[in-house]
């Protein structure tokens, strides 16, 4: 993967938030979206944010929706995890926040019955949101669309939906 590959898909992943009204993006740096860096240090249509806890990404996000801004989180799926007391809050205060989660271990296999295994345990991931009714969708391919319509989803429906973003160095360029 180039840091070319890298930069194209970081931006196309930021102009889609822009596209999209994203006016903060609350963020904890994790290796899975580490593509996004520098567009996110180089640009300034969205004001970042960095925490240091992804429970504290929610609870940053649900004070922006409150005072009238529209926000986004950037988190990784293991942290996502730690942060299910916060997040079923979120769904059931009704706080639209486009969640994008890095998708930890994404490029590891299936079983028969659809689920993603690491080293031998399963991936909850998916299960994890499904839990929360959190509508998601994944992102692994140069195609926006799910960045777009999870943002929508959220403002819709008036509570979180996520995009499952995998490792700009496990998906394939152009598909």
């Amino acid at each position: 993967m180039t840091v070319a590959t890298h930069t194209a898909r970081g931006t196309a992943v930021y102009d889609e938030l822009v596209r999209a009204g994203i006016t903060h993006l609350v963020w904890l740096p994790d290796s899975e979206t580490h593509f996004l860096h520098q567009v996110l240090v180089d640009r300034t249509e969205i004001e970042i944010l960095q925490v240091c806890r992804e429970g504290e990404a929610f609870a940053l996000c649900a004070g922006l929706h409150l005072g009238g801004r529209r926000p986004a989180l950037l988190i990784e799926n293991q942290g996502m995890f730690d942060s299910g007391n916060v997040l079923k809050w979120a769904v059931n205060v009704g706080i639209p926040i486009l969640m994008l989660v890095g998708y930890l271990h994404f490029a590891s296999r299936r079983d028969t019955a659809g689920g993603r295994f690491i080293d031998g345990a399963r991936d909850y991931t998916e299960s994890f949101l499904d839990a929360f009714g959190v509508e998601h969708r994944l992102l692994d391919t140069d195609d926006m669309t799910p960045v777009g319509a999870m943002c929508a989803a959220a403002a819709a429906n008036q509570r979180p939906a996520a995009v499952l973003v995998a490792s700009a160095d496990h998906y394939h360029p152009g598909t």
